[in-house]
């Protein structure tokens, strides 16, 4: 649904338009599924008793600030950076550029999401060991 939205938009031909669209997406869908899972927050008591490996993998993935989101978007607009030119090709550009667009909202959520998988599978493998040790 977020890369068909983001599709759409890319088709219009206004400068920015796309990606000022694609990061409010992002954005917005990046922490719906964060609030899925309830991780512990990083500054808790639970959160200092994982292991160092969990607390970093967790700390990369649960974004807390406008500037880790930056971070995490750099690695999108890199892949999206051919649809702003693309959105100007004569007779085929729009539709090119929703390609794009599409394509490269749906491989960015879908790793994303992934690594979240990953992560809350070892977080609740964590758990369990601890619980079921005390």
């Amino acid at each position: 649904m977020v890369a068909s939205a983001s599709a759409a938009v890319a088709t219009v031909p206004v400068p920015g338009l796309s990606a000022a669209t694609d990061l409010t997406l992002i954005t917005r869908e990046l922490n719906f599924y964060k609030s899925q899972i309830p991780f512990p927050e990083e500054d808790s008591e639970e959160f200092r008793r994982l292991t160092p490996e969990m607390r970093h993998q967790m700390s990369k993935l649960c974004v807390t600030s406008a500037v880790q989101i930056g971070n995490l978007l750099a690695t999108y607009a890199a892949r999206s950076a051919g649809e702003e030119y693309a959105r100007f090709i004569p007779l085929v550009g729009s539709a090119i550029a929703g390609s794009i667009s599409f394509g490269s909202t749906y491989i960015f959520l879908d790793k994303w999401l992934n690594e979240l998988e990953e992560i809350s599978l070892k977080f609740l493998d964590e758990t369990s060991t601890r619980v079921a040790e005390n």
